[in-house]
């Protein structure tokens, strides 16, 4: 196969079939004389095996959107090749849908106003899986279902409060939470928007709010937010 000069006492062969079992010898050469090893056997591998890497837990968390609509929501999971959402009725677990690897929430629908549902995610890569914890969610019995909102401080001075879109809205309140638990209103607006920047705010001071959704004849308050401006 190949002839190295004295100073080499090694040699890779490439090119094998995988599986296949290989035979070899070595004969060493002077000016005058040789000699040949004895026969050295190996068997090859029948493919390159790399072991499946565990999956991490996803986080589960699920809203109402309605008395009749869940949104349930998760954080990605290096490695899934994507989900399944599953809702868990007495000892067992029903397959809702399967969401794809970018995907990080399913909405179900079709729920009774007033119930407990119950679910959980799987995110899978081939046979490797990893299931989430069960959540919980009990339906609204009716009216408005309560808007979930987040802050997010954009500057120093100022705060960006988003939230949901509620079914049945007519307009949107954003309250300022005082140190009493008083409220202080800072606007309304319509149903069509679902966002508020607040300005002219304390460098490093904390600040809470409450976002209440109104109908005609019903309206639902959030619960508190709470957002550390910068200083």
């Amino acid at each position: 196969m190949a002839t190295v000069d004295a100073g080499t006492t090694s040699y890779t062969i490439s090119g094998l079939n995988p599986g296949s079992t290989m035979q070899y010898k070595v004969e060493v050469d002077t000016s005058s004389s040789s000699a040949l090893s004895a026969v050295v056997t190996v068997q090859l591998p029948s493919s390159t095996v790399t072991s499946p890497q565990p999956l991490t837990t996803p986080v589960l968390t699920a809203t109402a959107l309605s008395s009749t609509t869940a949104q349930l929501s998760w954080g990605t999971v290096a490695q899934a090749q994507g989900y399944r959402v599953y809702q868990i009725t007495g000892s067992q677990s029903v397959l809702l849908g399967t969401a794809s690897a970018s995907t990080t929430s399913y909405q179900v629908n079709g729920l009774v106003a007033g119930t407990q549902n119950s679910f959980t995610i799987e995110a899978f890569n081939g046979s490797i899986i990893a299931d989430s914890q069960v959540v919980s969610l009990t339906m609204p019995s009716g009216g408005l279902v309560a808007p979930q909102v987040t802050a997010v401080a954009l500057s120093p001075t100022s705060v960006s409060l988003t939230w949901n879109a509620v079914p049945g809205a007519r307009a949107y309140s954003i309250y300022n939470v005082l140190a009493n638990g008083g409220l202080a209103g800072v606007a309304t607006v319509d149903s069509g928007i679902i966002s508020y920047t607040i300005s002219g705010l304390t460098p490093g001071s904390t600040m809470q709010y409450k976002v209440e959704v109104d109908s005609s004849t019903s309206s639902a308050l959030s619960a508190v937010v709470t957002v550390q401006l910068p200083a």
